[in-house]
């Protein structure tokens, strides 16, 4: 049984697709995902065209008590170790942040209704991401296909198989 591997987006993706702005402020974002009992929204413009991508692993850097950079001692001198620094400076600009713009990364790969499963699976798999935007010609989104929607379909066998005949 499952999913053929060709069928097309449009019939698995969740439509109502709950969207955030970049201004928006991070408790409002982290209390609209937990509504909706979702993991993370696409970030959109204005015209409703995605910037990027909101993910609770955001949220929790974001409101996690920060540790200083780790140091070594070594003679008598705190050394800190490479790429502490760096990595400190980024969780301290996430610890402060007051809104989504802030926070959001930009790894929503996108596709196209007619895109098939098998694009979504090899995406999600090449970029290990868990969610794929689905955007109409004038690069709106339209919807949202997640590697569940993906499990899901193959398990409840939505469409029969390629070799059906």
């Amino acid at each position: 049984m499952g999913m053929a591997r060709d069928t097309p987006l449009h019939t698995i993706m969740t439509s109502r697709v709950i969207t955030v702005r970049p201004e928006m402020p991070i408790e409002d974002a982290a209390a609209l995902l937990a509504e909706n009992g979702i993991s993370g929204a696409p970030v959109v413009d204005a015209a409703g065209r995605p910037l990027g991508l909101l993910d609770d692993t955001d949220l929790i850097t974001s409101s996690a008590r920060l540790d200083a950079p780790t140091t070594l001692h070594l003679l008598g001198a705190y050394l800190p170790l490479p790429g502490e620094h760096r990595r400190f400076s980024e969780e301290l600009q996430h610890a402060l942040a007051q809104t989504v713009g802030e926070v959001m990364h930009d790894e929503l790969p996108m596709l196209g209704p007619d895109d098939t499963v098998e694009d979504a699976a090899t995406i999600m798999t090449r970029q290990g991401v868990g969610r794929v935007g689905i955007v109409d010609e004038q690069h709106r989104i339209i919807g949202i296909v997640t590697r569940t929607d993906l499990i899901k379909g193959m398990v409840e066998g939505m469409v029969e198989p390629d070799d059906a005949s």
